[in-house]
């Protein structure tokens, strides 16, 4: 995976010791279990890649995050008008009449005049996005207002378009975690991972079956998104593999009771 490894944590150690000791007593083959459990580190791995919520909230939480971030690249006409407002209430009606009527170059002075933050703020057509595209960080966040030849852009002048955009950006919510489970395809499903994030997946992730190969059989996990290692932490993945590590113990007992009973 991107940015760290988990291969050689504690951790893993404990994984891997504790499954080792379910394939001595299990029906199953060691490949049958590390497909059962890989599933559920998936499904975890999900679950803490940032924003790390649970499935109800947690996109919830992504689309306030992206509509705050479109936000800052296309500050809204309402803000500018409380801004101006604060200076001198006919320019305040006089910008919102001018941007009504489409009139930038009366927008553009009236904002220059009493815009105070938003002094070197422009009007513009829609550009497509391009906007929040250029300004947005490694991380894909925008921290900053964004900058269009050299100073900020201000609300467009069609907002049924950028609405649209971020609408259409909403439904992207969840590509950073889906990059866990794209080529993911476990023979029991994966009940723990919901359809939003599934139906993201693509070629920015892919998951390598080793379960037949030699004495270190594994499934690898290579989330690609380019700042994964900036949305979870080795110790939201060292929580995952621990909360795998105590379903196993968990199972062994089970098993163990199951057998005993038996005989």
């Amino acid at each position: 995976m991107s940015d760290f490894d988990i291969a050689y944590s504690k951790a893993f150690a404990e994984f891997d010791k504790q499954l080792r000791a379910f394939e001595k007593i299990s029906m199953n083959s060691m490949g049958e279990l590390l497909w059962r459990y890989s599933s559920i580190f998936a499904g975890l791995l999900v679950r803490y890649t940032q924003p790390n919520r649970a499935a109800s909230k947690a996109q919830k939480v992504g689309q306030k995050a992206i509509a705050r971030d479109v936000a800052k690249a296309y500050p809204s006409a309402g803000s500018i008008y409380l801004e101006i407002r604060k200076t001198q209430q006919n320019a305040a009606d006089a910008f919102y009449k001018a941007y009504q009527a489409g009139e930038r170059a009366q927008v553009d002075s009236l904002i220059k005049q009493f815009g105070g933050s938003y002094q070197d703020v422009e009007m513009f057509a829609w550009d497509g996005g391009r906007a929040h595209s250029a300004n947005r960080t490694r991380s894909g966040r925008v921290n900053r207002q964004s900058t269009v030849r050299g100073r900020r852009l201000v609300t467009v002048d069609d907002r049924n378009q950028l609405n649209a955009y971020r609408q259409k950006l909403f439904k992207k919510v969840g590509f950073t975690k889906s990059g866990w489970v794209s080529g993911f395809r476990p023979p029991g499903g994966m009940r723990s991972v919901p359809n939003w994030v599934k139906s993201l997946r693509g070629n920015h992730g892919k998951v390598y079956d080793e379960t037949r190969s030699g004495v270190f059989r594994n499934i690898i996990f290579n989330n690609k998104v380019p700042w994964i290692g900036r949305n979870i932490s080795k110790g939201a993945l060292n929580t995952a593999l621990n909360a795998v590590v105590r379903k196993i113990k968990k199972d062994m007992e089970k098993e163990v009771k199951q057998a005993s009973r038996k005989v």
